[in-house]
């Protein structure tokens, strides 16, 4: 992160933060120091001291010439030791002034730093100060889609973030207000149509109303005729009546006249089937008197050749035989007559019995149309009675409608006093909604400059 992200507050601290940190590391190495440098200075100076102590006592003590060297010695000794203390002493006094400068370089140095830091935060702040004012001045001349550039979390973020939002609400509330003020425009250029369509519509139904009441009139003349009409209609339709009775009747005579018919052909066919029948007996018979005539034949033959094989003794037999053949050959040929008006027979009963079914189709044909015929009948008769009374009800409503017609033209006229009245309301209204079409365009018209 970086510093000029941090808040306001950690960054105006922070140089005082590190001012006091070398301050106290700073007088904490030197008060160290000092305390080392003045026991080491205390140690020797009482070392020192005890030296001199005991060479003074060691020089009063001598007495002998090797004392006086001794004693001589001591006294240089002494005056070295004295030397070496003065020499301590100022060391120790240029290394304390050593240390004090120091301790007052680093202060220095630490307040140039924090002025330094302080100097920088400033300018920082004063350029952030100066783009929050910059984009504060935009938004203030209408440019509300500027949006500042800074990024960092602290303080100016947030107000510069806050800025950023309420210019993005405003910006779109601006084009909310646009997007109504146009709507606004566009709905009183509509009303505006609509009134004045409103207006001819009206002045349409003022000349409606006056063909309306001429034909309100010519209504109620038709009415009238209408009903006399009717009455006539109504006479035409009993008559109709009177005949449909008289078809029904008539063709209810026709349908059971026709089921009669077709009962008697229904027994005529089953005489024809019996008949028929019949012929078919008959010609298995036929067959059979063939079948026996051919096999008499064929033994009136056998009868001849044995006759003709005994000679003398069989003539009689051989006569008795031809007569037996001639016999069989005459019924054989009259077994083929009769087979033939037998196939006569039967093809004459087959045709007579398709004739029949085909009358007996068309009679049941001719009975179904006939039920038909009462049953369309008999509509009619339903339908002519719905007429008639309708037509009643027709000439009850016509006589109504008569009324309900001199009522209406009442109502009319009340109809075209309202619409003088409503012909006003609406020239009233064209004239609020122009003035509310000038006032919406000089609406969107500072809403474009504020934008």
């Amino acid at each position: 992160m970086k510093f000029t992200n941090l808040p306001i507050s950690a960054q105006v601290v922070t140089p005082v933060i590190i001012l006091s940190l070398l301050y106290a590391v700073s007088g904490s190495l030197v008060d160290w120091w000092l305390r080392d440098l003045q026991r080491d200075t205390q140690l020797y100076k009482v070392g020192l001291e005890e030296s001199l102590v005991a060479l003074r006592s060691y020089t009063e003590q001598s007495s002998s010439d090797e004392g006086l060297l001794s004693r001589d010695l001591a006294s240089d000794l002494i005056e070295q030791l004295e030397v070496q203390k003065t020499q301590f002493v100022e060391g120790s006094l240029g290394s304390t002034n050593q240390v004090r400068l120091l301790l007052l370089v680093s202060i220095l140095v630490a307040a140039l730093v924090s002025l330094a830091t302080a100097l920088w935060i400033a300018r920082n702040m004063k350029a952030k100060l100066w783009g929050l004012s910059s984009l504060i001045g935009t938004m203030l001349k209408g440019f509300l889609v500027t949006e500042g550039d800074y990024e960092g979390s602290n303080e100016f973020g947030y107000v510069i973030s806050g800025a950023n939002k309420a210019a993005n609400s405003v910006e779109r509330f601006v084009m909310e207000l646009k997007g109504r003020s146009n709507e606004i425009s566009s709905s009183a250029v509509e009303l505006m149509a609509v009134l004045s369509f409103h207006e001819e519509s009206v002045q349409n139904q003022h000349r409606q109303i006056k063909a309306l009441t001429s034909r309100s009139i010519k209504l109620a003349t038709n009415s009238l005729q209408v009903v006399e009409r009717g009455i006539a209609a109504e006479q035409y339709a009993e008559q109709g009546v009177g005949i449909a009775q008289q078809s029904l009747a008539s063709s209810e005579e026709r349908a059971c006249l026709a089921n009669e018919v077709s009962t008697a052909l229904n027994q005529a066919v089953n005489m024809a089937e019996s008949l028929k029948g019949a012929s078919s007996q008959i010609a298995e018979f036929v067959h059979l008197i063939e079948d026996v005539s051919e096999r008499t034949n064929l033994l009136a033959l056998n009868a001849a050749i044995e006759a003709s094989r005994a000679g003398e003794r069989g003539r009689g037999f051989s006569v008795v035989a031809a007569e037996v053949r001639v016999l069989a050959q005459q019924t054989s040929s009259k077994t083929v007559s009769i087979q033939k008006l037998v196939g006569d027979l039967q093809r004459d009963s087959q045709m007579m019995l398709d004739s029949m079914k085909f009358c007996l189709g068309k009679v049941a044909e001719n009975a179904s149309l006939s039920q038909k015929s009462v049953n369309d009948i008999e509509t009619l008769l339903d339908g002519i009675s719905h007429i008639i009374t309708q037509h009643k009800d027709m000439v009850h409503a016509v006589k109504e409608q008569s009324l309900a017609v001199s009522a209406m033209n009442e109502s009319i006229q009340q109809v075209e006093a309202c619409l003088g009245e409503n012909s006003e309301s609406v020239k009233q209204a064209m004239t609020a909604a122009e003035g509310l079409l000038t006032l919406s365009e000089r609406h969107q018209t500072k809403l474009t400059e504020a934008n």
